[in-house]
C-alpha cells in the first residue's frame, strides 16, 4: 500500500500541473494574456502591448475556432493535442488547433490509396 501512495500522488501531481482536462470532452482552458506575454518576452527580452494585444486576438480567434469543431475531432486526438501543446508551459489554442487539424487530416482516407 505504501508504494502505491507515492505514485498515485505523483499522477495527481502531473495531472495538474499539464493541465489536461479530466475527460477529453472537455476543452481545455488556457490565460492566452500570460501565453503571449511569455512567448512576446522570450522572443524580444520585453512585453510589447501590441504584440501582446494581436497575440491575444489570434488565439481568441483560435479558441473560437476550436470550441466549433471540437466535437468533431476524436477523443484521442483531443487527449493528445491538449497535452502536447502544453509542453513547455506556454498553452496555445493556435497550436491546438493546427494540431487538431493535422490529426484530423491523418485520418482521412488519402486519394489513391485503399
Amino acid at each position: 500500500m505504501r508504494s502505491i501512495l507515492p505514485c498515485a500522488a505523483a499522477g495527481i501531481a502531473l495531472a495538474l500541473v499539464v493541465g489536461t482536462p479530466s475527460r477529453a470532452q472537455d476543452l481545455p482552458r488556457f490565460d492566452v494574456r500570460a501565453t503571449c506575454t511569455a512567448v512576446q518576452e522570450a522572443g524580444t527580452g520585453r512585453a510589447d502591448a501590441d504584440a501582446i494585444a494581436g497575440c491575444v486576438r489570434d488565439e481568441t480567434a483560435a479558441r473560437e475556432q476550436v470550441r466549433r469543431r471540437w466535437a468533431a475531432y476524436s477523443p484521442a486526438s483531443r487527449q493528445e493535442c491538449a497535452a502536447e501543446v502544453q509542453i513547455g508551459g506556454t498553452p496555445s489554442y493556435v497550436d491546438l488547433a493546427t494540431c487538431l487539424e493535422l490529426a484530423n487530416d491523418a485520418l482521412l482516407p488519402q486519394p489513391g490509396a485503399e
